[in-house]
């Protein structure tokens, strides 16, 4: 009975996939000219594999990539208050000199891979947190954040590798699945503020935010933009994103993944883009940028499986969520959609898999690198 019920529920969330849009249905779409496929990095998400991230950063180091982009975790530079090391970030921001690799680096509390919140212990024994919710209504904490910020910016401001900053990760994202904690604007209006004045270049600010390209997702978030809903929820998620993204950002960054799955009381849930419409919230989140004289890029474009719980990554599929030959087809989308800027999310995983003997993720991101280069 429970694989029966299985089998009903991953039918009605995972839908087949339509063909990517026509060339015809997007404007400007038919040249190629100024595309960059970069991808990020993170240690952290080696750790989970139970890896060596630094084998797996050189091998991402062979992929013909544009540029990285790379996160500077507060609980890994300033583990003593005050004290400043940079071993880690030293050692990715040196393989990326090497290979001539421009950098996006991500700095502040909030940084990309779970569980986003890479806070400092003694920050967290020297703050009292909000069980869930907004967490910078706590002063203390965002005296040391801005301070930590602030310090590492002019620390790294010379190293002329890194071509932009990212303020924080999904800034106004609660945390769905742990805490449902969330930064609010006027402490990332002041990250950014800090950011800016620290930098010695000018250098640009990018904001991020997650797009939905799911329907079922899609309608909870137009419920939740209802005014009536928005207030109630205000004082657990804080204010709506866009208008502060795209007031605060230089560039305005999406994070898209078309498949994903999520265990419900055990049960596989996929959620699936399934039609052209799914993108629509995509692109009147580009458009309004765009209005606004904003750049616009996907910084984390999916390049790897979410399986329902557990560790997944580990296994060698099938993959129900984002399969390997759905790469090439995803990424052909995003360009036909008007998007120069594309960074991979999953280049890890990768790496990872081929090491250990699965090497389908690997050539198929090879092979969609290619692709896009000689279209």
């Amino acid at each position: 009975m429970a694989g029966a019920l299985s089998a009903v529920v991953s039918y009605a969330f995972w839908p087949l996939v339509e063909p990517p849009l026509s060339l015809e249905a997007s404007e400007g779409a038919a040249s190629l000219q100024g595309l960059r496929v970069g991808a990020t990095f993170s240690p952290v998400e080696p750790l989970y594999m139970g890896a060596d991230w630094r084998q797996l950063y050189q091998d991402v180091l062979q992929l013909e990539l544009d540029y990285v982009r790379l996160a500077a975790y507060w609980n890994d530079i300033e583990r003593r208050p005050g004290e400043h090391t940079y071993a880690t970030l030293d050692f990715l921001l040196e393989g990326a000199v090497r290979k001539g690799l421009p950098v996006t680096l991500t700095v502040g509390l909030k940084g990309p891979v779970y569980p986003e919140f890479h806070i400092p212990p003694w920050v967290l024994e020297a703050c009292r947190l909000p069980p869930f919710g907004v967490l910078t209504r706590d002063r203390r904490l965002r005296e040391l954040a801005h301070r930590y910020t602030q310090r590492t910016v002019e620390d790294l401001a010379d190293f002329s590798i890194i071509e932009r900053w990212q303020v924080e990760n999904e800034p106004f994202e609660p945390i769905l699945y742990k805490n449902w904690w969330s930064l609010d604007r006027d402490f990332v209006a002041r990250q950014v503020a800090l950011v800016r004045e620290a930098d010695r270049r000018g250098r640009k600010i990018v904001l991020t935010a997650y797009v939905s390209t799911h329907g079922l997702l899609n309608a909870g978030v137009r419920l939740m933009d209802q005014p009536g809903v928005r207030h109630l929820l205000q004082g657990v998620i804080g204010r709506r994103k866009d208008p502060a993204l795209i007031h605060l950002a230089d560039v305005v960054g999406f994070d898209l993944y078309p498949g994903v799955g999520w265990s419900f009381f055990g049960i596989p849930l996929y959620f699936r883009a399934a039609r052209a419409a799914d993108y629509n919230p995509l692109l009147r989140w580009k458009a309004a940028a765009e209005a606004a004289g904003r750049e616009t890029a996907i910084m984390e474009a999916q390049a790897k499986p979410y399986e329902p719980g557990g560790a997944y990554y580990l296994a060698r599929g099938p993959y129900p969520s984002f399969a390997p030959h759905e790469l090439l087809p995803f990424l052909r989308q995003l360009v036909e959609l008007g998007f120069r800027d594309i960074c991979l999310w999953g280049v890890e995983h990768w790496a990872w898999h081929r090491r250990y003997g699965d090497p389908a993720w690997w050539a198929a991101g090879v092979a969609a690198l290619n692709a896009l280069r000689t279209r």
